[in-house]
């Protein structure tokens, strides 16, 4: 045994292996969470389970994730919202938001698809969009979700459209003082006035999720064998001495 072994703590090796296991254990069991999760999301969105009109109208805040659906309205072109930095192919771009008013007066948020911008952040199509009656098909969405928090969203607005970086639904509700149907609608691709449209049910291929959850299973086991060795080793030494 070395000098600099001797001086060690013999319990520092302990402390280590304490602090880095359950953190170790805990990633790989979100990562398996999140893998049943997106398991569930691709099921959802493949199940294209049609919504009728009845539904709709007696569930207005928890219709099923991805189901087809209509909705009959009038667009509000003058209250557009542009969502800063969503990407495709590379491009930067923005995400259409169009709030539609319902038959019955209340307001649901119709996502018309995805544009690209300029180098300035400007949008490089038209947005206007007439207010004539219209009957809308697409899917039960929501507003996109940033994985960080790019700052606060602006208490009133000035101008429309607006540009605003993934706000929630209640940032909208707030600029638009109007409270909004709980579910937005995900514009089909076939229908009238959108932009690029290719919904799918988003996020990482399960796969790639349970692999990093071996990953983390097995850097902790790894880290087992090397405190079993470590354990070895000393009593060894202990006896030869």
């Amino acid at each position: 045994m070395n000098a600099e072994s001797a001086r060690r703590p013999k319990w520092l090796p302990w402390l280590v292996y304490c602090l880095l296991m359950p953190c170790m254990l805990w990633l790989g069991n979100w990562q398996l969470d999140k893998y049943r999760l997106q398991q569930a999301r691709l099921a959802d969105f493949a199940n294209d389970i049609a919504l009728t009109a009845a539904q709709v109208r007696d569930q207005p805040g928890n219709l099923p994730r991805f189901a087809r659906f209509q909705q009959a309205g009038r667009y509000i072109a003058e209250r557009q919202i542009l969502i800063d930095n969503i990407v495709r192919n590379g491009r930067n771009g923005f995400f259409v938001i169009t709030p539609l008013q319902l038959d019955d007066g209340s307001w649901r948020l119709v996502n018309r698809g995805w544009i690209a911008q300029s180098p300035r952040r400007e949008p490089l199509a038209a947005l206007s969009v007439d207010n004539k009656a219209r009957i809308l098909e697409g899917r039960v969405g929501a507003l996109p979700v940033g994985g960080l928090k790019l700052g606060e969203q602006p208490e009133v607005v000035s101008e429309w459209p607006v540009v605003l970086q993934y706000p929630t639904l209640q940032d909208v509700e707030r600029l638009l003082g109007q409270p909004l149907q709980a579910d937005v609608l995900l514009l089909s691709p076939q229908a009238e006035d959108g932009f690029e449209r290719q919904w799918s049910a988003g996020g990482l291929p399960p796969e790639r999720h349970l692999g990093y959850a071996v990953q983390w299973f097995a850097m902790s086991a790894a880290l087992t064998v090397l405190m079993l060795i470590m354990v070895f080793r000393n009593k060894r030494t202990e006896h030869a001495s």
